[in-house]
């Protein structure tokens, strides 16, 4: 079993041609240009934004009921 799978690797790597593969190939999307997009901008700032609301909405509800805990102390 191994030893077929060794002839397997070989066989492929003689086959192939490995100077006619460039050394440095350009990705489709370049995530320097995404970043700097301004869709993108308002997507990720929007995304914060949503994030602080839905966050703090539960720091004001604890300040709510701290208040109302301490009015009924009293």
């Amino acid at each position: 079993m191994v030893r077929k799978k060794q002839t397997k690797r070989k066989s492929i790597l003689d086959k192939l041609d490995l100077d006619s593969i460039p050394k440095s190939t350009k990705p489709l999307i370049d995530s320097k240009k995404i970043l700097t997009h301004p869709v993108t901008k308002v997507v990720i700032c929007g995304m914060a934004v949503y994030g602080v609301l839905k966050v703090s909405k539960y720091f004001v509800n604890g300040y709510a009921e701290l208040i109302r805990a301490t009015k009924k102390l009293t």
